[in-house]
């Protein structure tokens, strides 16, 4: 796994894990594929927006 992927621990407030992990069974994902999801969709979102500077 360490060859292939990089490691990001994330912290998040008293019981918002399991309204995440609530959300990605909900969308049949798993958490890391929900987080993963949502990075991807907002990086997409953020460089279309006016004035993004990437």
């Amino acid at each position: 796994m360490k060859e292939n992927y990089d490691e990001i621990k994330v912290r998040v407030p008293k019981g918002e894990k399991e309204t995440i992990q609530a959300h990605a069974e909900a969308h049949s994902e798993s958490v890391n594929g929900f987080i993963n999801r949502a990075i991807s969709e907002t990086m997409e979102r953020d460089k279309a927006a006016p004035g993004a500077t990437e």
